[in-house]
């Protein structure tokens, strides 16, 4: 790996020896939770001008299950969940954890994969590291959990990167930035202040002392407030608006700097959101069946939207999936892990980019609706057992649904997009505009409908399949478009007749 110097120079000059062999840099800001339709004048002022002034992708798509953590780690690596490793908020991880699930949004437990996975968070590896290899600089600030952030580039320190979240600092530390900016705000609903500190290091420290060729920026609204106070709440939409502002900014900061002239923009979500209406502990509900000992035992371990059998009970795995198809809070399920057949009235793993070395035994969304909200916004959904009033993960329009927006000098300009994209192509579309080859181990593809030169996004062929599984009175849909090459989820329905 390339390393560089001491990160708190001034004097880090951006010559063109520095800067070879990259065409451009790049700036990735993700905006957690943000759902598609808030991107308006209203709202989002800043983020809907910069989308009018480039693409708008109005078919983008989060990975499923539509949560951080594996979206954060398909966003960096360009890689599906098989592949990069990271399938879930919380996931069952035998070689790491016999007993009990990792949660992925605590950086210390993701840490634990580096004695198994050859010293390595990931399986596959980051724009970082891509970067690095090559010469150049990357630097992820993130005020989202530190497991969304470490992902961004769990190899920061190592390649002589930065990465700034309140939790996890490397390459720099916490004292050092506040040496120049002052106490780091506490958190706070909406993280009004939290948020504007970690912008300054953005427009008072890295863009005028430091050259970089990719700058991640996570923030952590409007999906912190959104799930406590809900979509559309006065919160919330501050909480939008401070996003709006954060980013209008930076951008701000880069035209001062002479840098917003070749820097390629993109403005994404991990996932979009839904107003909860009902909740299932399932965990109970799988002991009073008799299909699992305790809430406690191991012989079967709940997961988020997952379901593991660590003995490999077959009868027993049927049994759960029938009655998981009896529960009116249960969508679509998933079975067939390691390319087996999927159990009767469920899809496979494989058919949804869900299968590899940690699939569940069962995968499975809750239950979802279009329903209007008190504020006026439609999606609802089930959860499992959570003191929120709005959440993701579902396999609903609603939250596979995100946003993404993209301009600069390399992006056409007034497009909206119907061609489907999603977080698995950032990757590969900013290596390319930074000049870097492209790996043949990425999942995503560059979106060339949207670059100069490229093809007109009418052109694209698209093609959507809708996949049909039943048993008895229980039937699912799932829909998969396709287009360029890369595969994306659209959504899940469940019909149970009488």
């Amino acid at each position: 790996m390339t390393h560089h110097g001491d990160p708190t120079r001034p004097d880090r000059g951006d010559t063109a020896s520095a800067r070879t062999p990259f065409r451009r840099r790049a700036f990735l800001m993700i905006w957690d939770g943000l759902r598609p339709d808030m991107i308006t004048e209203e709202y989002t002022p800043h983020l809907h001008r910069l989308a009018a002034s480039g693409v708008r992708f109005a078919d983008s798509h989060a990975v499923f299950p539509s949560v951080t953590r594996c979206n954060s780690a398909t966003i960096a690596t360009g890689a599906l969940p098989p592949a990069h490793g990271i399938p879930a908020n919380t996931f069952y991880a035998p070689e790491v954890e016999p007993d009990r699930p990792l949660n992925a949004g605590d950086a210390t437990q993701l840490e634990r994969f580096r004695p198994v996975r050859d010293g390595k968070v990931l399986l596959r590896e980051t724009m970082g590291e891509r970067i690095a290899r090559a010469g150049g600089r990357t630097a992820v600030v993130s005020t989202g959990s530190p497991g969304s952030a470490l992902l961004q580039h769990p190899e920061a320190g190592a390649c002589g990167d930065l990465l700034m979240n309140p939790a996890v600092w490397r390459g720099i530390t916490r004292a050092q930035i506040e040496a120049k900016l002052g106490p780091m705000p506490s958190g706070s609903l909406p993280n009004t202040a939290q948020n504007a500190w970690f912008t300054r290091i953005i427009t008072d420290y890295l863009l005028a002392d430091v050259a970089l060729e990719l700058l991640t920026f996570w923030h952590t609204d409007p999906d912190r407030t959104q799930h406590d106070r809900g979509i559309g709440h006065p919160d919330t939409l501050r909480s939008l608006r401070d996003a709006d502002d954060n980013l209008g900014a930076v951008r701000a900061a880069m035209g001062r700097m002479g840098t917003l002239s070749d820097t390629n923009v993109i403005v994404t979500s991990d996932h979009g959101f839904s107003t909860i209406t009902g909740q299932i502990d399932l965990e109970t509900e799988l002991v009073r069946a008799g299909l699992k000992q305790s809430s406690t035992s191991t012989d079967v371990i709940v997961s988020g939207n997952s379901i593991n059998i660590p003995g490999g009970d077959g009868g027993r795995l049927a049994r759960i999936v029938t009655f998981l198809q009896g529960l009116e809070a249960v969508g679509p399920l998933f079975t067939g892990a390691g390319g087996g057949e999927p159990l009767p009235g469920t899809h496979a793993l494989a058919a949804i980019g869900a299968d590899g070395a940690l699939a569940p035994d069962i995968l499975f969304s809750l239950n979802w609706g279009d329903e209007a909200n008190a504020h006026g916004w439609k999606g609802t959904c089930w959860s499992l057992p959570v003191d929120k009033v709005a959440t993701h993960g579902a396999i609903s329009s609603w939250e596979m649904r995100n946003s993404l927006v993209a301009a600069g000098p390399d992006f056409k300009s007034g497009v909206v997009s119907d061609v489907p994209a999603g977080n698995a192509d950032i990757a590969p579309t900013l290596l390319h505009l930074l000049g870097l080859p492209l790996p043949n181990d990425l999942d995503g593809r560059v979106l060339h409908e949207a670059l100069t030169g490229g093809p007109p996004p009418e052109t694209v062929a698209v093609e959507r399949n809708l996949l049909h599984a039943e048993v008895g009175a229980f039937m699912q849909w799932v829909q998969i478009s396709r287009a360029g090459g890369g595969q994306y989820l659209d959504f899940g329905r469940v019909e149970r007749g009488t």
